[in-house]
């Protein structure tokens, strides 16, 4: 089903960074040549592709999220909690992107959204090493000992320090 979803995602992630590249273009022409105005508009523009760059970054963690083998598999929960917190950043951009067109956006509301998703961010991450943990248990008796048992808990255990650092 990932590698279904691909084409779709990939094609979305170029043609919308075409789109933006092809509307940079001029701007950074007039913008050498000292325009004022085509400055203003290519820091609009940056912002708009830094935004658009985790968007981009959210379209692949959908892949990692659909190929997981199951949906408690840590990275599941490591890819959603990366997700929230790139979504944050989106509004928190969205909200500048509106200020910098002249618009009136309500921050508070900005704010609020922001915080939702970093909220999710955190139920997420604290998933990722209690996920780990439960697939740990579950192959405790039926791993034998060896290499493989001894690199798939060195994999599982990664995830530990993987959920810290996004919470």
């Amino acid at each position: 089903d990932g590698f279904k979803t691909l084409p779709r995602i990939t094609r979305g992630v170029i043609d919308a960074s075409d789109t933006l590249l092809n509307r940079l273009r001029p701007l950074l022409i007039k913008a050498a040549s000292g325009d004022v105005e085509a400055k203003l508009a290519v820091a609009r523009q940056t912002v708009a592709g830094t935004r658009l760059a985790l968007q981009n970054e959210n379209a692949m963690l959908d892949v990692a999220i659909v190929m997981a083998n199951r949906p408690d598999h840590p990275q599941v929960a490591l890819s959603k909690a990366a997700k929230a917190a790139n979504q944050a950043c989106i509004i928190a951009l969205e909200y500048l992107e509106r200020r910098a067109a002249g618009e009136s956006p309500d921050p508070v509301a900005a704010g609020k959204a922001m915080q939702a998703q970093v909220a999710i961010g955190r139920a997420e991450a604290r998933k990722v090493w209690a996920n780990a943990q439960k697939i740990k248990a579950e192959y405790a008796t039926t791993l034998p000992a060896g290499a493989f048992k001894t690199a798939f808990y060195t994999a599982l255990d990664s995830f530990e320090e993987s959920g810290r650092i996004e919470l």
